[in-house]
């Protein structure tokens, strides 16, 4: 799956290079993966939940369930009406935690303790962040009162990512050689580092909406998806992804309803941008019980092992 989806983010990345797809286009493109991907990855915590409550022999309760998982989201939902920077910041933070603990899996074992993979997606978000940065100022405006960002600073962090792609790429080639004189026994390293450098490339050349698409809406949510089905105990082919989908469904309509209501009450017929800042919100209101009840499901799912860095 990780190698199908990075092969088709390139290859995506070097057709938008000879075709350059236009705006409207992405932004279709983004509005599938969202709808197709994004939100029903995250629409099977019910199931997660009832099973991880089954692995450990207790009764699952339905009430309590639905009950915790509408206040956290209330919850959250205030705190964006009041306190939108630290609500931005927490967002930041629950979404590096959850993308890091999906790319640091390797055929359902855990290949790094939870402060590097946080690590990892934080750098990861800031990234998607810094590259497209004048589209991210413009969603940062609508989600932050009195945002700015001086022009200076701008230069200042677009030479950064280059920069970082340059020196990631140089050490990609510094530790392959390495590995071929030394003959480190290296494959998970390898893996992960190429994995890195390949979704580094698409995200700096594939335009904001796909850039995000790719990413999170096919990247990180199909992954999430393998790791669901193997958390619910279904075998990884057509019928156990048609299973997955069937499950999916009503809650991602519920979903759906909810985000397509918070984008009309909270949009005055400015532009794109906005819709998607109100997108983000919704899209984090939903986040924060998933990712308690993904992260559960899938530590109780899966091998540890110390770190990444100790190789097999």
């Amino acid at each position: 799956m990780r190698i199908k989806i990075l092969a088709f983010g390139i290859i995506f990345t070097m057709l938008n290079f000879l075709i350059a797809i236009p705006e409207e286009t992405q932004i279709v493109l983004f509005g599938i993966t969202i709808i197709l991907t994004g939100i029903p990855h995250g629409s099977l915590d019910f199931y997660l939940a009832k099973e991880n409550q089954t692995l450990h022999n207790r009764i699952f309760s339905q009430k309590k369930f639905y009950i915790n998982y509408l206040l956290n989201m209330l919850t959250f939902a205030i705190f964006w009406y009041w306190f939108p920077y630290f609500s931005v910041l927490i967002f930041l933070l629950i979404s590096a935690f959850h993308f890091g603990e999906i790319d640091f899996v390797h055929k359902g074992k855990a290949q790094a303790k939870w402060y590097f993979s946080t690590g990892y997606g934080l750098f990861i978000i800031l990234f998607i962040i810094g590259s497209h940065l004048e589209n991210s100022l413009q969603i940062l405006s609508y989600l932050l009162p009195d945002f700015k960002i001086s022009a200076h600073y701008i230069l200042l962090i677009k030479s950064g990512i280059k920069w970082i792609l340059i020196l990631g790429l140089l050490s990609v080639i510094v530790v392959h050689i390495t590995v071929i004189i030394k003959k480190y026994d290296a494959k998970l390293f390898l893996i992960f580092i190429n994995q890195t450098i390949c979704i580094l490339l698409t995200i700096k050349f594939l335009p904001f909406y796909l850039a995000f698409a790719f990413y999170f809406g096919l990247w990180h949510s199909l992954l999430s998806f393998e790791a669901i089905l193997q958390s619910l105990s279904l075998k990884n082919d057509k019928n156990g992804w048609k299973n997955l989908i069937i499950k999916a469904l009503p809650f991602s309509a519920i979903s759906l309803i909810g985000l397509t209501l918070l984008i009309f009450l909270g949009y005055n017929g400015q532009n794109i941008p906005q819709i998607v800042s109100l997108l983000f919100i919704g899209i984090s209101i939903l986040t924060l019980p998933h990712f308690q009840v993904f992260s559960k499901a899938l530590n109780k799912n899966r091998k540890k092992i110390v770190s990444l860095f100790i190789l097999n």
